[in-house]
């Protein structure tokens, strides 16, 4: 999965993304999955998948990057879908329940 990717955005051939060819690729999933980019969280993550130093992402670091974007957005799609169960049980606790056909809100009465 990764080389795929790594060969669509390797817009020059060199072998290695650049940064510019790195935030196409962010750019991408994020417009998949949703969210705001935020530059200083990109700078940071290609930062740490940087490994050797040299200001591109090569093949191997690329396996990096991409289980680090994937995890952030498993934890966001987690976060969201936490979200949504708790809006979902908050509107049934605001439901009032319905009381059966057989039975007398007030005790003791059938």
């Amino acid at each position: 999965m990764a080389m795929g990717i790594f060969d669509k955005y390797d817009d020059d051939g060199s072998g290695d993304l650049d940064k510019d060819e790195t935030k196409k690729f962010v750019l991408d999933v994020q417009k998949k999955v949703g969210g705001k980019f935020d530059q200083d969280a990109f700078d940071a993550l290609f930062e740490k998948a940087d490994i050797n130093g040299e200001g591109t992402i090569d093949r191997t670091e690329m396996v990096s990057f991409v289980k680090s974007i994937l995890g952030i957005v498993d934890k966001k799609t987690a976060a969201a879908n936490a979200a949504k169960e708790q809006e979902a049980k908050d509107a049934e606790a605001k439901t009032p329940q319905k009381t059966p056909a057989n039975k007398s809100p007030i005790r003791g009465r059938k």
